[in-house]
């Protein structure tokens, strides 16, 4: 029975010596998505379209968080022009119609974060936009910095980061007195909040200043209030304030006083635009 028992424990001992040498699987990364989809569509004797697609996937696994988000906007107005032909008593209407693009907006950004500390992390971010009705042909920006989470429970959710910025931005009007590539900073916060169990609000606003004229300071706000029909579906109404403190130059016809055209000048356009959208949200 000694016998027995001493092969037993020694069965056991290189058992768990084996086992203490197998390396340790990592765990799969979690991964999340949301989508957000919006379209709205006039008909009669005005029509338009607008279509809205946005989307944030995110993968996280060990310390390490990368978040992908694109988003595009684009609304087609359509304008008649009627006339009458003929009398009074005896005419023909014709009419003529012409559709245009009267809003469009196109983002991408690409973020990874790495955590350091438990509140604590590292970040590089690449960003890409178009609004063409703001002025921007192309605006691409990378960001690095830290992120500080201060807040993260149930209920609560509040993080800052801090960066330095390197930003391209394209025109569709050139401003000679701009620069196109420039060196900034870049703040941010996060906010969010659990109202109910099927309610959330979101709030973040962007920051970002050009290294080079102190002057040229552009804000993003975004707050969005989303409540959930089902594990997978829910709605959501979304109000974004961009403010551009330096907006870019759009081309106008210039006349004379005379009544004469006399070719085009640059303006300014104005520096706040807002963006209020309504979307059916499909989580998984």
């Amino acid at each position: 029975m000694v016998g027995r028992a001493t092969a037993l424990l020694l069965l056991l001992a290189l058992a768990g010596e084996a086992s203490a040498q197998i390396p340790q699987i990592p765990l799969p990364p979690e991964w999340s998505n949301s989508s957000e989809f919006s379209f709205i569509q006039t008909r009669g004797n005005t029509e338009s379209t607008t279509f809205g697609l946005a989307n944030e996937l995110i993968t996280e696994w060990e310390r390490t968080e990368t978040k992908l988000e694109f988003g595009a906007l684009r609304t087609n107005t359509t304008r008649f022009k009627r006339s009458a032909i003929g009398t009074a008593d005896d005419y023909r209407v014709e009419q003529e119609s012409e559709t245009r693009v009267s809003a469009e907006n196109y983002h991408i950004r690409l973020r990874g974060d790495r955590e350091y500390s438990e509140r604590s992390s590292v970040f590089g971010q690449l960003g890409w936009a178009r609004n063409t009705f703001t002025g921007i042909d192309g605006r691409y920006v990378l960001v690095a910095g830290m992120s500080t989470r201060w807040m993260e429970d149930e209920v609560h959710q509040l993080r800052s980061s801090y960066g330095l910025t390197v930003t391209r931005q394209d025109d569709v009007v050139p401003d000679p007195d701009a620069a196109k590539t420039f060196l900034g900073l870049q703040v941010s916060g996060e906010y969010e909040i659990q109202l109910t169990d099927n309610t959330e609000l979101k709030s973040t606003l962007v920051v970002d200043e050009n290294g080079f004229n102190p002057a040229d300071l552009r804000a993003d706000w975004v707050t969005s209030l989303g409540v959930s029909m089902s594990e997978h579906f829910g709605l959501q109404a979304k109000f974004q304030y961009l403010f551009d403190n330096r907006p870019s130059l759009v081309d106008v016809p210039l006349t004379s006083m005379q009544g004469e055209s006399t070719g085009k000048v640059p303006i300014p356009l104005d520096k706040s635009d807002r963006v209020l959208t309504m979307a059916l949200v499909v989580n998984f």
